[in-house]
């Protein structure tokens, strides 16, 4: 089986470029609005060269009370290692917005199908999924939320969402399908214009087949939001919660405790300050994170970071820190930024990220454009047994217009990983092709 080849930068600019229109428009006029991105190509990796076609399609509306958003997109490869086509990244996105006076509702859904191991800058994945270079992952999510006295002195929301992950073309057994549930539910109080008052309650519960984890989370808090002046605010929550937790269809032992999450911004004439005070229940454990930052809007781009230290249950103690930038200038723009955190997974796993990421896109000329992104992530984990996994991914992407609606498309991508002491695995993956974006109403 070959790497699925994840779609060219280009590609997915054209996307949003067409999303973008299609909302535009949709809220100038109303009405519906499609967009549609076609490409067709040759791809060439480490298992050899085959044909790709790349498909997005999006059709919406948007008015005053209402909306809703379809979007479809996936790339097709022929021929596979079976002399077949093969889907490659398919995802499908569906949401549905209805908004009153004093009320509005909210609905999604979801599907997403992406190879074991494939990195995005807001995933936090399990360290197996990293370390398994074998085997795809179909993430299926279904949500609903419904907000109520939005003007009112007494109000709140109320939310429902699940998701399912399950693998295929595994070739052993290392991970496992489950289920994901939870409801929400929030209780505002307006006391006065500078105090909000708030009641909540959370409820997650994860179910694993096979060897997998049972986990159940059940949050009950009080929290409040005060604003202290023109320019300064603050947020306060103190909760009290109940783990319980099966593995491997074993007894279930239960850990509950208190959290707290204390935030205090300022606003700034350029920018804003901010800290934060929190504590979580892991597997490990409270941990408690203190952290201080700015951000700054400056003449050339927009600047912020943060530091602060993460403590353990264990009694460790980590450095964190957050440094980004970016700017837009008339011809390109620039995104950069460092991230060493420490993430907490679904199964209460904990991992000690470090990752960099660089983003640079510039006009050649009228016609030609040129992108290129950098990333590099260091994942140490934290449960016992599991090894640091390291991830290097590169692409560079050159467009240049043939028509109005039509763009070649030349992408080269290089990725390399290693996982503890073994070998560096690495792959490089170039594209050329053409692409053709529209927009229309129906």
């Amino acid at each position: 089986m070959h790497n699925g080849f994840k779609i060219p930068a280009a590609a997915i600019l054209a996307a949003a470029a067409g999303l973008t229109t299609y909302s535009a428009m949709a809220q100038e006029a109303g009405g519906i609005t499609a967009s549609a991105t076609t490409g067709i190509g040759v791809i060439s990796d480490d298992d050899g060269t085959r044909a790709r076609g790349d498909l997005s399609f999006s059709l919406g509306s948007v008015t005053r009370t209402q909306g809703f958003e379809l979007g479809i997109s996936t790339g097709l490869e022929y021929p596979d290692a079976d002399d077949e086509f093969e889907l490659a990244d398919p995802e499908l996105r569906f949401s549905y917005r209805r908004t009153g006076k004093n009320a509005e509702f909210e609905a999604f859904a979801s599907f997403l199908r992406q190879e074991i191991g494939t990195l995005v800058l807001d995933e936090t994945p399990d360290s197996i999924e990293l370390r398994n270079d074998t085997g795809y992952r179909n993430d299926t999510r279904l949500g609903a939320r419904l907000t109520f006295g939005k003007e009112a002195p007494f109000g709140g929301d109320f939310g429902l969402g699940v998701r399912r992950v399950n693998y295929t073309d595994l070739t052993d057994d290392s991970l496992n399908d489950y289920v994901s549930r939870d409801s929400d539910l929030t209780l505002r109080f307006t006391v006065d214009p500078r105090l909000d008052l708030r009641l909540t309650a959370r409820v997650e519960d994860t179910e694993s087949e096979g060897t997998g984890t049972d986990r159940t989370t059940t949050t009950f808090g009080t929290g409040a939001d005060l604003r202290i002046s023109e320019s300064l605010r603050a947020s306060l929550d103190l909760n009290y919660v109940e783990i319980e937790e099966s593995a491997d269809g074993g007894p279930t032992s239960t850990d509950s405790g208190p959290t707290f999450a204390l935030a205090i911004l300022r606003d700034l004439p350029n920018g804003e300050a901010r800290f934060d005070l929190s504590s979580i229940l892991t597997d490990d454990g409270t941990r408690v994170e203190v952290r201080a930052g700015r951000s700054h809007e400056l003449r050339l781009g927009e600047f912020d970071w943060s530091a602060g230290l993460s403590r353990g249950g264990d009694g460790d103690v980590d450095g964190l820190l957050q440094v980004g930038y970016g700017r837009v200038s008339r011809n390109g723009s620039l995104e950069a930024g460092y991230q060493r955190s420490v993430n907490t997974s679904i199964f209460g796993e904990e991992t000690l990220v470090d990752q960099v990421s660089v983003g640079y896109s510039y006009a050649l000329s009228d016609v030609t454009n040129f992108q290129t992104g950098l990333a590099y992530r260091n994942y140490d984990y934290f449960t016992e047994g599991s090894e640091s996994v390291r991830k290097l991914e590169l692409d560079m992407s050159l467009t240049r217009q043939l028509t109005s609606d039509i763009d070649m498309v030349a992408s080269f991508s290089h990725e390399r990983s290693r996982t503890g002491d073994e070998d560096a695995e690495s792959e490089n993956t170039i594209y050329l092709g053409v692409q053709r974006a529209l927009s229309w109403r129906p």
